[in-house]
């Protein structure tokens, strides 16, 4: 058994008039629907909440005590709708955008300066992580928009492409030793834990068109072409990322294989509805997407 809103407010009119016909009156019904309704309650807390009198009822301590907590669970009731109204119809709120590490950087530089500007009321949380971490937390409520690598198709979430990668071999513009692919002492630096990364690395070596018997690994793409650009090794890199190192003078090698992705937005189509998560996704499609 549970307890209607419209049941906690018809006690509590039965209290603030102490007479049951009178209240049935102004809440526009009858007095033997009151009076089941104040069973109702009875029997779901299971202790009497009205003394019957001769002008009409009272109050038992039990009932003081709810007519007290009723109050104060309709007022939190009333500030919750509020509050959700005003996160549905205007720009207010808490987001949390995840990112897959790789398209952090490159990503959120696009449309977060506007973001942060013309929507200052909302209070934007980033969290980075895996495509598949972000796309289950995404499904778990607890990111309201994620950019991910190559999502696969979910039946709760609305995927839109943003743009197109490619995960390449690159070099210093003037190589070193190490450097080399078709040379033993070439070292390669990649992202072990991203399997893409791996996979281009074992085809490069199958196809001998890379010789490196060594390798160095981080888990920062920043950092692995800070060290390409210092002529340590030859780097597998995203485009994206190695293209903001043109300072660097980075070059890809385009007789080694390479590997497009897909980077998509990823939200619930069912939970995100308010004004101001609607401004957040036309804003990461409208800045990210390239033709």
């Amino acid at each position: 058994m549970s307890l209607a809103t419209h049941e906690v407010k018809a006690f509590l009119e039965i209290a603030a008039t102490q007479n049951i016909s009178r209240a049935a009156e102004r809440l526009g019904t009858s007095q033997p629907a009151l009076s089941l309704v104040v069973k109702r309650l009875e029997n779901y807390f299971g202790v009497p909440l009205f003394l019957r009198t001769k002008r009409g009822v009272e109050l038992t301590k039990a009932g003081v005590k709810l007519a007290a907590e009723s109050k104060k669970i309709l007022r939190d009731l009333d500030s919750l709708r509020e509050n959700i109204l005003k996160q549905e119809t205007g720009f207010q709120g808490v987001y949390t955008i995840g990112f897959h590490p790789q398209v952090a950087s490159y990503t959120f530089p696009r449309f977060g300066q506007e973001l942060l500007e013309k929507a200052d009321q909302l209070e934007i949380n980033l969290v980075q992580g895996p495509s598949r971490t972000i796309l289950a937390e995404v499904v778990s409520f607890n990111v309201d928009f994620g950019i991910v690598v190559n999502p696969p198709p979910h039946p709760d979430l609305a995927i839109l492409p943003l743009y197109r990668n490619t995960v390449r071999f690159w070099v210093y513009g003037k190589p070193t030793s190490l450097q080399k692919p078709l040379q033993a002492s070439a070292v390669a630096i990649y992202d072990r834990s991203l399997p893409q990364m791996e996979s281009l690395f074992f085809k490069a070596q199958a196809e001998k068109k890379l010789l490196a018997r060594r390798t160095l690994h981080s888990t920062d793409l920043g950092v692995i072409g800070d060290f390409v650009a210092s002529g340590l090794g030859i780097g597998i890199l995203p485009s994206t990322i190695a293209e903001k190192k043109r300072e660097d003078k980075l070059v890809s090698l385009p007789s080694l294989p390479s590997l497009d992705e897909r980077i998509c937005l990823v939200y619930r189509p069912d939970f995100q509805k308010s004004q101001a998560a609607k401004y957040i996704k036309e804003l990461i499609l409208r800045t990210c997407r390239r033709g």
